[in-house]
């Protein structure tokens, strides 16, 4: 979330905080959201906030934000693949990771 609020100026005005306004740590956020679960109010919070929508007309959209980690496996090959595997690299441009194209930064700069 923290990440996300400083990267993203459509969540800094969805907590409303300013451009000069510091952003809450990881820990400040998860400390209350505890709170919250502790006195049993994440669903009224969340319900009170969908109200919230209605009343200024929002549209919900299909649009998710997906948090991934990409992780690096070595995979064991069969002798049949490791026979059918080029000697040599391709020596051409690389592909840019699936990740780095959605976000739009281009192989080419």
């Amino acid at each position: 979330m923290e990440y996300q609020v400083l990267e993203r100026l459509s969540f800094r005005r969805f907590v409303c905080l300013s451009l000069e306004d510091p952003v809450p740590d990881a820990n400040t956020v998860w400390k209350y959201e505890e709170l919250l679960v502790q006195k049993n109010l994440t669903d009224e919070l969340f319900y009170q906030l969908l109200s919230q929508m209605e009343t200024q007309g929002y549209q919900p959209q299909s649009r998710q934000i997906v948090d991934t980690i990409v992780i690096e496996a070595s995979i064991r090959k069969t002798e049949e693949q490791q026979q059918r595997q080029p000697a040599v690299m391709w020596p051409g441009p690389r592909k840019m990771p699936l990740r780095m194209r959605m976000m739009g930064i281009s192989s080419k700069s």
